[in-house]
């Protein structure tokens, strides 16, 4: 950096002070600089994008990377906010800030890295990236997405999201059926009838509860 430089006595005054640059010295002199940052992944945007269509209130961006490097990426992918220059104590720190604010939704962490171990384990949920990350963040992460594609975040958002919408199903038909039945058990009703309806609202409502939920796999196969 630019202090470390003038220590060793090079001219430093078309030098920019940034963590992410790589300078070159000819003859005491900064001459130029390389720039240092992680390549956006190509459907970074479209997740991200996605994401909030699906319902997502907020996209928080919490990085050990530079703070210009943080906020280029920002506004690249349309995420509402970010902290840079963050170590793993911090990001924990932030994400427990995130928590108390919103103590009524599920924070969700997406990292990769050993770096990223402590604020995944901290999260409602922690999702490690499996093709890029450590043994132990993936232990320690709630879901692993072994194929490195970002986008299973989207897909597996909305099977999530179908999934819960027929459990209510299930959970909605099997009360009023044996509701209905239940009301009907104090009149004069032929026996057989309350016999067989006693039978079909317990084994016939789980069948069909299962046949109900075997739709999700043709889904999840579908997307």
């Amino acid at each position: 950096r630019k202090s470390y430089l003038e220590g060793q006595k090079v001219k430093t005054a078309n030098m920019i002070d940034d963590n992410d640059y790589l300078y070159v010295v000819i003859d005491d002199v900064v001459a130029g600089y390389l720039v240092i940052e992680d390549e956006i992944k190509e459907n970074a945007y479209e997740v991200v994008n996605s994401l909030k269509n699906l319902g997502i209130k907020q996209t928080i961006m919490i990085t050990g990377d530079s703070t210009r490097v943080a906020k280029d990426v920002q506004s690249k992918l349309g995420i509402d906010k970010c902290f840079g220059e963050m170590n793993p104590v911090e990001k924990v720190d932030i994400l427990q800030k995130i928590k108390e604010a919103n103590p009524n939704d599920v924070v969700v962490f997406v990292g990769d890295g050993i770096n990223d171990a402590p604020v995944i384990s901290a999260a409602d949920v922690g999702i490690a990236i499996g093709g890029l990350g450590t043994d132990a963040t993936e232990q320690i992460a709630d879901i692993v997405l072994i194929n490195n594609d970002l986008s299973k975040l989207v897909d597996g958002l909305k099977i999530a999201k179908k999934t819960k919408s027929i459990i209510w199903q299930n959970i909605i038909f099997a009360l009023l059926v044996k509701l209905v039945f239940l009301v009907m058990a104090p009149f004069n009703i032929i026996n057989d009838i309350l016999i067989y309806g006693a039978i079909f609202a317990d084994v016939g409502v789980s069948l069909l509860a299962v046949l109900n939920s075997l739709r999700t796999l043709k889904y999840g196969k579908n997307k």
